[in-house]
């Protein structure tokens, strides 16, 4: 039932450990969307995604969000 309505604690807990370590500002936004849309819907992005988002630099995560903008649905 917890896993339906919110982030899963393992999720939860690996998301804020990862964004803990956040030093540019850039990189604030993508990780936001990425909060914003497992809030909307839990279990969007895999535990595997948020490793990669994490080693992503800012050049990186900039082309990324741009691509990204074709592909994912923010309804």
């Amino acid at each position: 039932m917890y896993n339906d309505i919110f982030p899963s604690k393992t999720w939860s807990a690996r998301f804020f450990k990862y964004a803990g370590d956040l030093r540019e500002e850039e990189l604030y936004y993508l990780w936001g969307k990425v909060l914003a849309g497992e809030i909307r819907k839990p279990g969007s992005f895999s535990l595997k995604t948020l490793e990669i988002l994490y080693s992503m630099d800012v050049r990186l995560a900039e082309l990324f969000r741009k691509i990204a903008a074709y592909v994912i649905d923010e309804q």
